[in-house]
Formats: structure tokens, C-alpha cells, sequence
């Protein structure tokens, strides 16, 4: 079985459109399936904001991708406390460089996998957020559509819906792993 979250949906997606037979049960956590001719979802929110990918600083970078991650349900105490989780578990992640970040992006730039949802056969969990701001819910629609074998299941979250939802977001995984 293979997850992936956000930028990892594009990874795990590819995975299966490239060796569908060799996974089991793919999961697509606010997911897309295609560049939409803005590079990333993080540059598109950076460029919105008059600031570029390549010389923002983390901390702007964070100010903006933050204001995205929330849905409308979200109080300021709710979110000091989701930020103050995800922070805790972000303590091992690798912090990107502006140059590394710009690659990334660079990287991301023209990717299409729509034409190819045909040929992911795997059991297909999607999930999208209905206030995602950073990849819409209609980008996790389009793929639940494209693949035959998927399911798909929206949260009334934003693209952090594994913070706001999470005890419900677990017993979702785990339900359809389980089936």
C-alpha cells in the first residue's frame, strides 16, 4: 500500500500509473494530477502574494502556505494548536533552501498525469478538503473520476485536513485498508 500526501500524491500517483501491479491499495491525501501552468501550488499561493518562490524566505514561505492550510471551521486557538502539532512533527523534516525550492518547482513544471489515470488499477482511496486553498478539491475529483477502481471522499477541512479531521481521517485510512 502506498500514501501520499499533498506534493507526495503527485509521487505516489506516478508510482502507480508507472508499476500499478506492484501496489495493493493506493491513498491520495489532497492530491492533483496535473500542473495547471503555475507551477507549484506553493509558488502559485507565493506569486498571489506578490512574493517569488526562489527569494522568499522559510518564514514567509510558512506565513503564506499557513493562511492556505486552514479551513473556515478553524479558530486562531485551533490553529496555534494544529500549527504547534504539525511543527512538533515537522522536527525532522529537511528545510529547502530558496535555490532547492525554486528546483522543486522547476521539477513540477508541465506534469500531467491525467491521461494516464487509465492506467492505475489499484484500489484507490482519494481525499480531498473542501476548503483546500493549495490543491482544490475539484484536482482530487478529477482523479477519483479518471481511475475506474477509486473512491472518493471529501472533508470539510482545508489542505491540513489530517490536523483538523484527524481522528476521522485516521479511521478512513484504516477502513479501507482493512476492506
Amino acid at each position: 500500500s502506498v500514501l501520499g500526501q499533498s506534493m507526495g500524491s503527485y509521487v505516489a500517483l506516478q508510482a502507480a500509473v508507472l508499476a500499478s501491479e506492484k501496489i495493493e491499495k493506493l491513498i491520495l491525501v489532497t492530491p492533483k494530477a496535473y500542473d495547471d501552468g503555475k507551477g507549484s501550488s506553493v509558488q502559485r499561493l507565493m506569486k498571489e502574494e506578490g512574493l517569488d518562490l526562489g527569494s522568499a524566505s522559510w518564514e514567509q514561505m510558512m506565513q503564506v502556505v499557513s493562511k492556505a492550510l486552514w479551513s473556515p471551521l478553524v479558530t486562531k486557538e485551533m490553529m496555534m494548536d494544529l500549527d504547534a502539532k504539525m511543527a512538533i512533527r515537522s522536527k525532522n523534516t529537511v528545510v529547502l533552501t530558496p535555490e532547492e525550492s525554486a528546483a522543486v518547482n522547476k521539477a513540477l513544471v508541465g506534469f500531467d498525469l491525467r491521461r494516464q489515470l487509465e492506467n492505475v488499477s489499484c484500489q484507490t482511496l482519494v481525499i480531498s478538503g473542501t476548503y483546500d486553498k493549495i490543491n482544490p478539491p475539484a484536482f482530487g475529483k478529477e482523479i477519483a473520476d479518471g481511475i475506474t477502481s477509486a473512491e472518493y471522499v471529501e472533508f470539510p477541512g482545508g489542505h491540513y485536513l489530517t490536523g483538523e479531521f484527524e481522528e476521522e481521517y485516521i479511521r478512513c485510512v484504516k477502513e479501507f485498508l482493512k476492506n
